[in-house]
């Protein structure tokens, strides 16, 4: 290793500047020297010149080692302040072949007894600030990571190892050191190039939906991934403002973008146009057999296109039952949409009496039409307000509509116009990193537990099995899948309450209103809850229908990397009505808003038992447009994102209880995982419950929100967490 000094005396000071070069690329890695100018006195950290690029390609291909980790032998530079060079070990480490352009680097960690390697910076230095930052000198692209300052007697230390990411090409880690002492390289210390699809330091924060009126930039660029529509023409996208893409990049290069795809549901209504006033223009050419539809009936008699009492030939339908629905219902309800040979119509009374029906016709400008006795009548099946459920299924049939070659059915159709970046349709033409998969679930017969009755794929009025509905449904959700692999090879996709267990099909799974089972009715507990969607089940467990749903720990674990298995918490769990119109009262509008602290923390302590990343909105009825909430427990109060670093090891369990809710019994308790800058618990027990932390040193955060928990104090001895909490505290 070669490394470079050299003397600045600006006013009282002088500046030492230390570099140490990593080139990463496809090919491999290599340590090599390199030097630039250090921040004036007075300045902050920020662009550099850029001074000649040292020669990378050693060694040559044919001598590149595969290790993955080096250590060097420090050596003392006390003395040298003219810019000399001394000699050390040229270390070069190759990133792998799957390094998809960035790579993962640990300088420092620990040594025996989890003593942490020192960069030390002579033992008389009292006061002594040292910059660190990443880099590209090539593109003069910087960012600092923090500031330490010197421990006295004790030497200065990395806390727990410094963990970066980059993507870029030519990284370089950049020390400069504000004093007038050399620099001591404390033998034993070590350089990793780690997992090129690590992913970023924890805790890994993201988010959906930026609201680009009501956040800066400098507010979303602080997550690691954003969920957006990011084509241009989608919603309310002013064609005028220049891609918030661009401006999220250059923020935070690291920053991943994550188109937001739904296939299985369509906008109808004016305010999801472009100009806020047109309904889905392209939806009276569709076929019938393309919106998703219960079990209907028939007319019992003709009417003209401008006849708005109808009579119908049945009133019930029969078939299976979810849960506890029952196995005979009405067909139509009030404010329904229903579907009659192209026209859509609004219910708007009945009498069942007379079996007659009030409707308003061409609903949302679908046009109105003559119909005659015998034609089929259905409710449209809806679940998100404005949007209509369509035939995602492998059973859906083809047409030839709006400028296709050959014909098409619904999935093809929409990924075609998706890239064309048709209004109404998910733009498929940005520049992402990958795509989350909503409404894509495994099964869709849930649907019928309290939006829809029935199915009725062929529109012959009979409703159609559950098992016969999931299989034609899951065949569709892997084709759809295998078009995107194919058509965007090498962008990741992950799944929104995907459930299933095709953990290697996906690279993640989002788990929203975490955690969901508790939800329901308090169905099957909060903390069995809590444990099944974690841990997941296994295919005994009762009600048998869980055992479609995989936990956190699994899609974590068993998917692909780079993997994006999510936990989203909300604070506040009533959704829009779906057969609404989808208003919603944001509790973060309301003055004197505060958060609820302890809700974050047991999702957020979740994710970090689990690896996983988190986000916490206020409602899924917008996420975070709804207004962007910034934690302590997220960047140290302050210190810096990404400051837990990496996991040291799988979570533990601290305490063991066994809980039995709704006659279902589990084995869980008190859980804990470590970091190499700090230790996470998660309690999901109904009790506050004391544990011990592993041996070290531990502090809480020095918070400004929750100073009854965050409060900065050294904790000595067990800590004690509440039900339904967590607590996150850092390496001293």
């Amino acid at each position: 290793m070669q490394i470079y000094l050299a003397d600045r005396c600006r006013a009282s000071w002088s500046f030492l500047l230390i570099t140490i070069a990593i080139a990463c690329s496809m090919a491999g890695c290599t340590l090599s020297s390199v030097s630039t100018e250090a921040p004036v006195d007075g300045d902050t950290p920020g662009a550099q010149v850029a001074p000649a690029i040292p020669d990378l390609s050693w060694p040559p291909p044919d001598e590149r080692t595969t290790s993955s980790s080096y250590s060097f032998t420090g050596y003392n530079t006390n003395g040298i302040s003219d810019g000399s060079s001394k000699e050390g070990l040229t270390v070069h480490v190759r990133s792998g072949d799957d390094a998809f352009g960035w790579a993962r680097f640990k300088l420092g960690g620990f040594g025996p007894d989890r003593v942490p390697y020192q960069l030390n910076l002579g033992s008389h230095l009292v006061d002594t600030e040292a910059w660190v930052g990443v880099g590209d000198f090539a593109k003069q692209q910087w960012r600092w990571l923090g500031a330490w300052s010197s421990a006295g007697e004790a030497g200065w230390a990395l806390p727990g190892g410094l963990d970066l990411v980059s993507e870029l090409g030519n990284v370089h880690l950049v020390f400069v050191v504000v004093g007038d002492h050399a620099l001591d390289l404390v033998a034993g210390g070590s350089i990793e190039c780690l997992d090129a699809a690590a992913g970023p330091p924890f805790p890994r924060l993201g988010m959906w939906y930026p609201d680009w009126d009501r956040n800066t930039v400098a507010e979303c660029a602080r997550y690691d991934v954003v969920i957006d529509n990011f084509g241009g023409k989608y919603l309310y996208w002013d064609e005028e403002e220049p891609l918030w893409s661009d401006a999220l990049r250059a923020a935070n290069p690291a920053v991943e973008l994550m188109q937001y795809v739904t296939f299985s549901e369509i906008p109808y209504g004016p305010e999801w146009a472009v100009d806020g006033e047109h309904y889905n223009w392209f939806m009276p050419d569709w076929p019938d057999e393309w919106f998703l539809t219960e079990a209907g009936t028939e007319l019992a008699g003709g009417i003209d296109a401008s006849q708005t009492t109808l009579t119908v030939s049945d009133w019930t339908q029969s078939g299976e039952a979810q849960y506890e629905m029952p196995t005979t219902w009405d067909i139509f309800h009030a404010d329904g949409d229903v579907l009659c040979d192209g026209e859509i119509m609004t219910v708007t009374g009945l009498d069942e009496s007379s079996r007659t029906l009030t409707v308003e016709r061409g609903s949302y400008e679908s046009g109105t039409a003559t119909h005659a006795a015998g034609a089929r009548i259905a409710p449209i099946i809806r679940f998100w307000p404005g949007t209509y459920v369509m035939n995602l299924t492998n059973d859906c049939p083809d047409a030839v509509l709006h400028g296709a070659a050959a014909p098409e059915n619904w999935v093809e159709y929409c990924y075609r116009m998706g890239h064309a970046g048709e209004p109404f349709f998910i733009d498929l033409s940005a520049d992402v990193d990958g795509y989350l998969f909503d409404r894509t679930e495994d099964t869709q017969s849930w649907l019928f537990w309290d939006t829809a009755h029935s199915v009725d794929l062929d529109h012959d009025n009979v409703a159609e099995s559950f098992a016969d509905f999931d299989a034609a449904w899951l065949a569709g959700v892997e084709y759809m899948t295998l078009m995107f692999e194919t058509g965007h090879a090498g962008r990741p996709i992950f799944r929104n309450n995907g459930g299933g267990r095709r953990f290697p099909d996906y690279h993640g799974n989002h788990f929203e209103s975490w955690p969901l089972l508790a939800g329901w009715d308090e169905w099957p507990g909060r903390t069995v809850g809590w444990h099944t969607e974690m841990f997941g089940v296994d295919e005994d467990f009762e009600p048998e229908w869980v055992d479609r749903f995989g936990g956190v720990m699994e899609w974590r674990g068993q998917s692909p990397e780079p993997n994006y298995t999510w936990i989203e918490t909300y604070e506040d769990e009533e959704g829009p009505d779906g057969d609404g119109g989808g208003e919603y009262e944001n509790p973060f509008d309301q003055p004197g808003f505060v958060p609820n602290y302890q809700k974050m923390r047991w999702g957020l302590t979740s994710a970090l038992i689990a690896g996983a990343y988190f986000s916490y909105e206020i409602n899924t009825a917008g996420h975070g447009s709804l207004g962007l909430m910034w934690f302590d427990e997220y960047d140290n109060a302050g210190a810096g994102r990404g400051w837990l670093g990496y996991p040291l090891g799988e979570a533990e369990l601290l305490y063991a209880e066994t809980v039995t809710e709704n006659e279902i019994t589990v084995q869980t308790g008190v859980y804990g995982r470590e970091y190499s800058g700090g230790y996470a618990v998660c309690n999901p027990l109904d009790h506050a419950q004391a544990v011990d932390l592993p041996a070290g040193d531990w502090q809480r955060i020095a918070g400004t929100q929750d100073t009854a928990v965050n409060d900065g104090s050294v904790v000595d001895g067990p800590v004690t967490v509440p039900a339904y909490d967590g607590i996150v505290v850092l390496r001293k």
